[in-house]
């Protein structure tokens, strides 16, 4: 009796230490996208030399909050729970139209002068800020 009066606390605290630890997967997923989001939107403002630094400077002020990104993603367990990887799967044309539209945009600053070295500046500033904790 005693045993079956513990085990349903017990099972509820499992369930929620479950829950919580697949809500970090989905925390940093939304990071990541809102991160993907602003990065998109800054690189949308440049159109000359001066909206360029305007934009370096904008992405500089964010790099720390990128790079935590980052090392939230790297930082969770691998691979991730089953739960995890379907829900990713079920967002996945989410993603894959917002890293589009951000590849858009990177080719239109490509072609302006001084486009390329513009973006090669922030190539290896936080590696992994939109990689997936997958197998």
């Amino acid at each position: 009796m005693v045993r079956a009066a513990l085990a349903g606390p017990c099972l509820i605290l499992l369930i929620v230490v479950g829950c919580t630890s697949n809500e970090r997967y989905f925390e940093v997923a939304r990071e990541q996208r809102a991160a993907l989001h602003e990065i998109t939107d800054i690189l949308k403002t440049i159109k000359d030399e001066k909206s360029m630094a305007d934009a370096k400077t904008a992405l500089d002020e964010k790099a720390k909050q990128f790079e935590a990104i980052a090392r939230k993603a790297k930082a969770l367990p691998k691979p991730p729970p089953a739960e995890v990887s379907k829900r990713w799967q079920e967002d996945e044309f989410v993603i894959q139209a917002e890293i589009r539209q951000l590849a858009v945009v990177v080719k239109k600053v490509k072609e302006l002068p001084g486009g390329e070295e513009f973006l090669s500046q922030f190539q290896s500033r936080a590696p992994g800020l939109f990689s997936r904790v997958q197998p």
